[in-house]
């Protein structure tokens, strides 16, 4: 159930499309729009005022971002000769949906002001997925999917909370936490993420790219250094501790281990077991 609901938050959004654009009065919405998906908005520079059949006119300036939502009309943009320009991402997905359900994003409160400290952030993180979208780089789905979670926890926290991890820190996490639930399984490593709806390849590149080292390394060291406690502190026998991690060879286990600490494993208990 836990690694069902891991790969779900990761597949949770679906990006339809991002661009920027510069708005004045000739640009600007001349008659009501209703979208059949989200739209996330965020005002680069400039201001103007928004209004949609949920909500009266609101004004709205740099550094603010409004919500879209399917079935509820709207109109927006700046006055008279001023432009603002703005950065625009279309979504749907289950998470959307979600937070729609759960009131975080509400079509009666649709206007968010960042906290000053969180603003560089979110629009450097708007920037790069137009520029994923753009060059629909093989890491699209995986690398924007993350920028928009990012986007929309940043967008919903309340005003005068600390800037959220990344949005790299958070996918970095999911995966993480993928490799630790299965550190006991003597399954292949591409299998721990079938539920995924990226591929075990791109998932193995993006880890390599913010650890500079494999989810295969990264599990390896995981169980060595589990290994060590389990061999200072429990009573289990090494073939035990062995199985339990995964590894179907004792032999293959034991040369592992010892190039991880320079000992085999009956030694290292020898010198260091802390059981008396």
């Amino acid at each position: 159930m836990e690694k069902t609901q891991s790969a779900g938050r990761m597949a949770g959004l679906d990006i339809l499309a991002a661009g920027r654009r510069t708005q004045n009065v000739k640009s600007r919405l001349k008659h009501w729009r209703t979208l059949n998906a989200f739209a996330l908005v965020y005002i680069c520079e400039g201001s103007g005022s928004f209004e949609s059949n949920e909500t009266a006119e609101v004004n709205v300036k740099a550094g603010d971002c409004f919500f879209l939502f399917p079935g509820v009309s709207h109109f927006y943009g700046p006055p008279g000769q001023t432009i603002w320009k703005e950065i625009w991402v279309l979504f749907r997905g289950n998470l959307a949906e979600y937070m729609l359900k759960e009131n975080t994003l509400n079509p009666s409160f649709p206007v968010t002001s960042l906290h000053a400290t969180r603003r560089s952030e979110f629009q450097r993180n708007l920037e790069s997925l137009v520029e994923l979208y753009r060059n629909k780089a093989n890491e699209f789905r995986l690398r924007s999917t993350a920028l928009l979670y990012n986007c929309l926890l940043q967008s919903t926290l309340p005003l005068d909370s600390p800037p959220p991890i990344s949005g790299d820190s958070i996918l970095l996490d999911e995966m993480k936490l993928i490799l630790r639930r299965h550190m006991g399984s003597s399954r292949k490593i591409p299998g721990y993420f079938h539920n995924s709806r990226y591929s075990y390849n791109t998932l193995r590149m993006e880890f390599q790219r913010l650890t500079g080292e494999s989810p295969g390394q990264y599990l390896r060291e995981l169980r060595m250094q589990h290994a060590e406690e389990q061999l200072l502190w429990s009573g289990l026998s090494i073939t035990d501790i062995c199985m339990g991690l995964g590894f179907t060879d004792s032999r293959y286990f034991s040369r592992a281990f010892k190039k991880h600490a320079g000992s085999s494993p009956r030694e290292f208990r020898q010198r260091y077991h802390l059981i008396r």
